[in-house]
Parts: C-alpha cells; structure tokens; sequence
C-alpha cells in the first residue's frame, strides 16, 4: 500500500493536485520501460535489462513506490553482481505490481491512467 499522505503531504508539502503529474508521467514512462525490459527479455539482454532497472529504481524511490522500489532493487542487485536471473519471469514480476501501483494510484487520485 502506498502511503500518498505522508510522501505528498508531509514529505513534499504538496497538494494532490501538484504531485499528480509527478506520478503520471511515472506511469507513462513505466509503461516505456516495460517495452525496453521485454525487449531485452527477449533478446537475452542483460546490460539492458540491468540498465532499466537502474531507472525503474530511481524513479520508484523518488515516488516513495516501496514495493516496487524493493523489488526491483533486488533484481538489481543480481544483475549487478552477475547473478544471472530469469528475465522474462521478472518482467512478469514487474508488470503486476506496476499494474498494483497504477491501480492505487487511481484510486487515491479518482483518476483512470
């Protein structure tokens, strides 16, 4: 469960209004990062698949996106240190929780993106 009152209202000093671009744009862009993790998937593309993840990282953390922050982190770290992981099962991994998070933020905004 994402905590959108304590990021937004505590942490930033924000309205709902003020931060809801910050995670649409989030959301767009998760969706072109799926596209570039599948194509790695497929083409075995570790340093790609690695890469994406860096970013997929930072802009969870930035959103205070724990889950998929958590998540993707561990991924991560195996790549980094070589670990070889199954790309397309991690892909799928991704994919539902981002489709978790988007329904969240729905819910909390009372938007459909």
């Amino acid at each position: 469960m994402i905590d959108f009152e304590m990021f937004i209202v505590k942490e930033m000093g924000l309205s709902k209004d003020e931060v809801l671009p910050l995670y649409e744009i989030y959301l767009n862009e998760m969706d072109d990062m799926i596209i570039a993790l599948d194509s790695a998937s497929k083409s075995s593309d570790y340093d790609t698949f690695k890469r994406t993840l860096h970013n997929i990282k930072g802009i969870s953390a930035n959103l205070r996106l724990e889950d998929m922050t958590a998540v993707v982190s561990d991924m991560y770290s195996k790549l980094k240190s070589d670990e070889q992981i199954d790309l397309y099962a991690s892909l799928e991994t991704i994919k539902k929780l981002l489709e978790q998070v988007r329904k969240e933020i729905n819910t909390y905004f009372n938007r459909s993106f």
